[in-house]
Formats: C-alpha cells, structure tokens, sequence
C-alpha cells in the first residue's frame, strides 16, 4: 500500500482521471459516490496533452495531487511536434519551480502540487486523520489482521470490520467519528445491539472488538452517543478483559469464567460500578447415541453412531466416501427454568449443518463458533432434536476412484470424449462410479475430507444476569469462548 495503515486508496486509470473525476469541495470525486483528498500520479518522463489538461483543470478547481516527476514531452503522435511545445507550456505554467528537494509544494489555483513527500505525509498536511486506527494482535506489516471497509449516508456511518485470523481475535478500534453511538450488526444471524464498551476522546470514538475466527461485524454510527449506557472496562475476577485503552484479548479468561464461574465488573462511563456474579456453566454431553440416516447419491443404511465419529473415519465405505446429507437426531429430556438460556454447541462441523427442534428449524449453522440459543424451540419434558449436517462433495470423488476406470482421461487430467454409454443414454459399465466428470480431478489415493457431525455436542445452560447490560457482554463473551482451541483445530485438519 502507499499509504499507512487507516488510511485506505483505489487505483484508476489515465481515461478515468481524464473523462469522469470532478473536483466537489476540495475533494476529488468518481462518478459512483466515492471521494479522495488527494490524487497520486505515477512517475513519468512524457504525458498526453488531453490528460494534462484535465489534471490542470482539477489543479485549478482545488484537487490536490501528489506527482515524482516532471514531464518532459508529450506521448503519441498527435498533434506531434506542437504536443510537445503544449506538454512543455503547460508542466512549466503548473510545476514552476517545483523540483521535490527546494520546492515541494506549488499552488495552481485552488489546489496544489506536492513533490518530495510520501502520499501519508501530504494527508497529515492536510489535516486528514487516518479514518480507522487498528491496535490488534498479528505480526503484518502489510496488511491490517482486522481490515475495514466505510460507506455513509446523509445521517449515517457504516464499517464493516473483519478479522483476517483463522483463530478468535480481538482488536483496540479507533473510528474518525465523535457524538454518535456505535452498533454492532452481524451479518450472520442479523442482531443489532448497541455497541456495550467504548469511548469517545478527541474527536474519535473507540471500541475494544473481539472476532470469531475469520469474523466479522458491521459497526454503525447513526444514534446520538447518549442513546444507551455503555461501560469503558469490563473486568473479571480483577482480570481486564475488554477495554478503552489498550487491546486484550479474552479469550482464556472467558473460557475460565464460564467454566468456573466467578464475578464481572463494569466500570461505566458515568463512573458508576456494576459487579455480578456469573454462574458457571450447566453442560450436558450429548456425543452418545444418534440416529443418523442418509440422503444423497449411493446414501448408505441408517445407522446408529454409538459415539459421534468423523464419516471419513467410519469402517463401512459406503459412509467413508459419503456426499450428501447426514440427519442426526436424538430425544432430549429438558428441564427449563426461568431466568436460563439453553443453546447447542455441535463443537465441530464439516461443513454446514441446519438445526431442527420438536420439527420446527431454528437456523443454520456454518462458520465456528457451532453455537444456537434453542431455549424459545424447547419445551419441558422430551424434545426431538434433528441436525442435518451437509459435507463436500470431495469424499465422493475420491470414492469413486476406487472403482476401476470406464472413462479416458488425457495426461492434463481432461476427458478424451464422451463415452458412448454416455452419449447413448444406455447403462455405465462401471456400476460402484456413482459420478461423472470432464476432468479428473483425484487418482483416489488422497485423504478425504473431515465430514460430518464431529463434536464434541453440548447442551449448554447459561443464568442471564439482571443488569441488562452486563447480560449483553457476558452472553457475547460466553458465544467468544465457545471457539475452538485454534492449534487443536490445526493439528486435527493435519491428521486427515
């Protein structure tokens, strides 16, 4: 990037600068809405007449153009040689005495022409502080661990903000906005809640963020600041876990909370102290006993998993090599109390699994964690849980390769032609291929892919606490705990 971090850039083209930009306010304008302070050129001994004419007339209406050159002569033929007397008029009119080592800075109009400084020093010239600050874990030094996006309406600011980290995150967020409240809205199950922990200081507002691996947020700016209580340190057990002043990430003191219990304290804006005790966690292990049957291409038997066990671990290939969708389901006796939530935490899961209780869906689960609030689907006594889980079509393939061949394939792995049992719509000679394919993608002798419900399965019951805010935070750190241990997840990806 040739700009520091919190700032962010778009590259164009010699035809856009030259037929779309417009200078609006001091500020350099694309025709899709989007504003630049200041434009880079390249490098460059020669330039076309039509491009520095209208790279004068942004100069002249208040653009602000960083250049590492001086343009000699003209490029093309057109107009050759009184293009070159023009190009030389011209950079002579603009550049004067500008030479990026005694003169840096030369005024044309309402803009200027900067030479000799980085595109970060010009903006700091200009009074542009970097529009997201980021103090996050990670060692990269180009490019951000928690990267942004912003767009904006008439009243309105949103970021998106994700984390670039295969494994549970948190980041120290400074925006550029002041006297509005933040948001946090989640693209994956579509919460919005009121951001719980941040300050506003100098002009900017800061909020300690965690992310599920590979995570991801939007946070808004629309409310006065005021419109609900935020706290600035949220501690447990005398252990600051999120703050307004330096990054920390929770993760291991979370897990110990909830495993042990113990007690949480917010600090509040308004210096007022909100401490509660946080109950540990009521687990039940359901790795036992399912049911699980099969739909798909080649869906093998129903069968009972007396432990839950990966489909690409199982002795039977017709599941080994299955595709397709695997239905667990299993009765639970519940007991439910006023004042507790119960979710379902399938712990692992290749790929995708959709959750079902007493025959109504209560949602999709795809991304770590594996993790559902069921209390609403639940009723006392037995329940009927399903969880349908869909894997890669990988295994198949691979499974198939096992079989002999009945198709011809070219040394690049691409089918020769269609074979006549194909073309003729009669049936294949090869009866265990269950797929068809135009390349050839395995030999069979690579590892197949984790499938399945792999677990651990937990039926988690967790106290709400009485201070509504401090149930906001403790549930997400609750949800941030439940992610799997990164170097585990690691070394189990490996094994297969």
């Amino acid at each position: 990037s040739p700009l520091p971090l919190g700032y962010d850039w778009d590259m164009t083209s010699a035809k856009m600068v030259r037929e779309e930009l417009v200078v609006e306010d001091g500020m350099i304008c694309a025709p899709s809405g989007m504003k630049y302070h200041i434009l880079v050129l390249p490098e460059m001994d020669e330039i076309s007449v039509p491009l520095l004419e209208k790279i004068r007339k942004l100069l002249a209406e208040g653009a602000n153009i960083v250049v590492s050159s001086r343009p000699g002569t003209s490029r093309g033929l057109e107009n050759y040689p009184a293009s070159i007397r023009e190009v030389t008029a011209m950079v002579s009119e603009m550049w004067q005495g500008l030479d990026g080592r005694t003169v840096k800075e030369q005024p044309y109009g309402l803009g200027k022409l900067y030479w000799g400084y980085s595109p970060g020093d010009v903006l700091v010239k200009l009074g542009v502080e970097p529009d997201v600050i980021v103090e996050a874990e990670g060692e990269n030094s180009r490019k951000l661990p928690i990267n942004y996006l912003h767009r904006y309406t008439q009243d309105t600011d949103f970021f998106f903000v994700s984390s670039s980290l295969q494994k549970p995150a948190s980041g120290l967020l400074s925006f550029r906005i002041s006297g509005k409240q933040p948001e946090f809205w989640y693209p994956d199950n579509g919460r919005i809640e009121a951001c719980p922990v941040y300050e506003e200081k100098d002009g900017r507002t800061l909020v300690p963020m965690i992310f599920d691996p590979c995570g991801s947020v939007f946070v808004v700016f629309r409310d006065r600041a005021d419109s609900a209580p935020a706290a600035g340190k949220v501690s447990i057990d005398g252990r600051v876990v999120l703050s307004v002043s330096e990054r920390i990430n929770p993760f291991e003191a979370t897990k110990e909370l909830f495993q042990s219990g113990g007690s949480c304290k917010l600090e509040m804006q308004n210096q007022e102290i909100v401490e509660e005790k946080v109950a540990a966690l009521e687990m039940l292990s359901l790795d036992e006993d399912w049911k699980v049957s099969f739909e798909g291409l080649a869906a093998p038997e129903e069968t009972i998993f007396e432990n839950l066990v990966p489909w690409n671990e199982y002795p039977d290939d017709a599941i080994r090599y299955f595709s397709g969708d695997g239905i667990y389901r299993k009765t639970l006796e519940v007991k439910k109390k006023k004042g507790r939530r119960i979710w379902l935490d399938l712990g692992e899961v290749e790929v995708i699994a959709t959750v079902s209780v007493n025959g109504k869906e209560v949602g999709t689960l795809w991304k770590p964690p594996f993790l559902m609030d069921i209390t609403d689907a639940l009723q006392k006594g037995k329940n009927e849980l399903e969880i349908r889980v869909s894997n890669l079509w990988v295994n198949r393939l691979i499974g198939d390769e096992q079989f002999p061949p009945d198709l011809e394939f070219d040394s690049r792995g691409e089918l020769k032609e269609l074979p006549g049992w194909f073309v003729n719509n009669t049936a294949r000679p090869e009866q265990g291929r269950k797929t068809f394919t135009t390349f050839r993608h395995y030999n069979g002798t690579e590892a197949l892919s984790p499938s399945g419900l792999i677990g651990p399965v937990s039926l988690l019951t967790l106290e709400k606490n009485s201070d509504p805010l401090m149930d906001q935070i403790t549930r997400r750190l609750f949800m941030y705990s439940r992610n799997p241990d990164f170097l585990s997840g690691v070394q189990h990806r490996e094994k297969h």
